[in-house]
């Protein structure tokens, strides 16, 4: 298979070039040649296409081998120049070769042609990939300097060879300083010496390692660094020595520091405010207890002493056959008396609606034993079914957390008893991936919007008192409350907190 040749020839002489064709076709090739006799032909040529090599004569009526020679040169053109002459002396030659010429051969003697061809051609591409390794060389050498990360080389031992400008920039050593020492020369001394023990395990087994070190900067102050450190190793994959491109993270150290100085300090002021809450909660269920306590027991009382004996007066008025509009107007107060102290009663019950029975039952009976006796006195009484599904996790809590539960769920049933018109409850108490969970679905009328609105003006209006102190308990227990409803599909409350 014939090969193919760019060849561009400076030749005056047409039979020349027709013999040197013959001989490069002779010699295997399919030469594309142009020839040119002049600087101006010349410099066309070389603008307007690509060539392998160059063959010369070295003397023309117009232009020489060496006016070519330094026209490629102009031009920055680096090829293969082959001169070829009639009649050419030693010191001609030995001029033509100091001018770049790559070899010279006589026009009698063409047979050395295409060995001379061929081997310009292989010295040129090997002249051409040399260039392109030392640019490469040159430019990775550059982007090493200029790095903004420390590059440091090492030899087996862990001694250095090499480090980038950053690296004393970084530490404060010079060049001169740290080549031949160890990297030992920055060790703070405050890592486990198992970390530097792990990283050797890791390069001297063929793998890359990569870690943090705290290191020390050649004036005694401290840094942080995060490496990767590799084996550099030679075409048959023996480790020559180590490569480590290290990165300043002081800053970020000191920002992760910070932040979980002030994450530390969050959490215990979370903490605090959770058991002031919890406390205040306490201290605000007490106070009402204390005040519904006053209401029933003093004031309640003292009206139902008071109504009983006008009642007493209106009775034996009556028995006397007495009648006067005196005695129906006390009639009457007694009638208003009387709702009156139906009204304290629920006003005690709204206060506090947590029976004392209710709270001794679950110390006795368990929080679940103490729910189902409110079911039953409570919701039984007027229709309404209660499922109850409650996992065994809850008797493991402490009392007062059974005791906060407990009141939850009486908050939520008595919601349901006075405002769902349901016909049908489900309470679920299940532990989820930490978090106690209670929920309560009926299937009444719902909730409308304003009743979810704690800022309502009517802050008695329907459900929203009892959603407002079961929002405070959740809160104090460091939970969080979900109400889903609409109006006439039912409410669903649920809540979370973590366990104690």
């Amino acid at each position: 298979m014939k090969k193919f040749l760019r060849i561009l020839l400076v030749e005056d002489s047409r039979d020349d070039a027709d013999l040197l064709l013959l001989c490069l076709r002779r010699g295997g090739y399919e030469p594309e040649l142009r020839r040119v006799e002049t600087r101006a032909e010349m410099k066309a040529a070389l603008e307007s296409a690509i060539w392998d090599v160059v063959v010369s004569d070295f003397s023309m009526p117009s232009f020489s081998g060496i006016g070519a020679l330094e026209l490629m040169k102009e031009g920055g053109y680096d090829l293969p120049f082959i001169i070829v002459s009639g009649a050419i002396g030693e010191e001609t030659a030995v001029q033509a070769m100091r001018a770049g010429a790559n070899d010279y051969l006589m026009k009698d003697n063409l047979a050395r042609l295409v060995p001379a061809i061929e081997r310009e051609m292989r010295e040129f591409r090997g002249r051409q990939e040399r260039r392109r390794v030392e640019k490469e060389i040159r430019k990775l050498s550059q982007a090493v300097r200029q790095s903004p990360v420390s590059v440091v080389m090492t030899d087996l031992d862990g001694c250095i060879e090499y480090v980038n400008p950053k690296f004393t920039e970084l530490t404060g050593y010079s060049y001169i300083e740290v080549i031949g020492e160890k990297t030992s020369i920055l060790n703070a001394g405050t890592m486990h010496p198992e970390h530097y023990a792990e990283l050797w395990r890791t390069v001297t087994a063929g793998k890359v390692w990569h870690g943090e070190f705290h290191n020390k900067k050649k004036n005694g102050v401290l840094y942080w660094e995060d490496a990767t450190i590799a084996p550099i190793v030679d075409e048959n994959g023996v480790a020559q020595g180590y490569l480590s491109v290290k990165e300043d993270i002081t800053a970020r150290k000191e920002a992760e520091a910070e932040l979980k100085s002030k994450t530390e300090e969050l959490d215990t002021l979370n903490y605090d405010l959770h058991e002031l809450t919890l406390e205040i909660t306490k201290v605000e269920e007490k106070a009402r207890k204390r005040f519904a306590g006053l209401l029933h027991d003093d004031i309640g009382q003292n009206l139902v002493a008071i109504n009983m004996a006008l009642s007493s007066y209106i009775s034996e008025a009556s028995l006397a056959g007495k009648t006067s509009s005196a005695l129906t107007t006390l009639g009457e107060a007694g009638d208003l008396l009387q709702e009156t102290i139906d009204s304290i009663r629920k006003m005690c019950k709204d206060l506090y609606p947590v029976s004392p029975y209710g709270e001794r039952l679950m110390a006795s009976k368990g929080l679940v034993g103490a729910l189902m006796w409110y079911v039953g006195n409570v919701l039984a009484p007027v229709g309404i079914e209660v499922d109850v599904d409650a996992c065994d996790i809850v008797e493991e809590l402490s009392d007062e957390y059974k005791q906060h539960i407990y009141k939850i769920l009486q908050e939520c049933l008595q919601n349901v008893v006075k405002h769902s018109s349901a016909s049908l409850v489900k309470v679920r108490c299940s532990l989820k991936n930490g978090l106690f969970c209670i929920s309560v679905r009926d299937d009444g009328v719902g909730i409308s919007d304003r009743d979810f609105d704690e800022s309502a003006e009517d802050k008695n209006r329907g459900a929203s008192i009892g959603i407002r102190l079961m929002r405070e308990r959740i809160k104090a227990m460091g939970g969080t409350l979900t109400i889903t409803s609409k109006v006439g599909s039912g409410t669903s409350i649920a809540a979370e907190f973590p366990m104690p």
